[in-house]
């Protein structure tokens, strides 16, 4: 296969989109939430995704639309396939507003990468969703953000170290 084809996304059945079981919760998590809530699913989200949206381009609508997308993707090889309808219903929006949040994510910031799937009988079925452009972005500035914290802990401790030599 020439390496400018892309290959296909692979497509699973239900049963591997699952999210894992309830005994792989983080222990500091049910803690923190309870077990009821942990029972009824969770989501990992890196934080650089909340800390830097600005900087990813993303409002609040769009971040709660990616976060509906990164719900349903428990498994690296297994990309999520929410419908437009079930999000827009969970959102409280009209399923308009989710096509034109998933149109920038898509298109404009080139964060996720829509696939379009087919039936066997060439009828369109939910898009697959993948997100190398999302991954790449805030790789960059999850650095950004390590750095930031480095530089803040050495002033910190420079600032803690002069404080010892003065009170002596």
């Amino acid at each position: 296969m020439p390496k400018s084809a892309k290959q296909a996304p692979k497509v699973v059945t239900m049963d591997e989109t699952l999210p894992p079981p309830a005994e792989r919760v983080p222990p500091e998590a049910q803690r923190k939430w309870g077990k009821d809530m942990m029972e009824a699913r969770f989501t990992i989200v890196p934080n650089v995704l909340l800390e830097r949206m600005y900087a990813l381009g993303l409002d609040s609508t769009d971040l709660v639309v990616l976060l509906h997308l990164i719900k349903h993707w428990w498994k690296k090889e297994n990309l999520p396939y929410p419908g437009i309808n079930g999000i827009a219903k969970m959102m409280n929006v009209h399923r308009r507003t989710v096509q034109r949040r998933l149109h920038k994510l898509t298109k404009q910031l080139k964060l996720v990468t829509a696939h379009e799937r087919r039936s066997r009988y060439g009828d369109n079925e939910t898009n697959l969703y993948s997100f190398e452009g999302l991954i790449a972005e805030a790789t960059k500035l999850s650095k950004e953000m390590v750095q930031e914290r480095e530089r803040r802990r050495l002033d910190d401790a420079k600032r803690a170290a002069r404080g010892r030599r003065r009170a002596s």
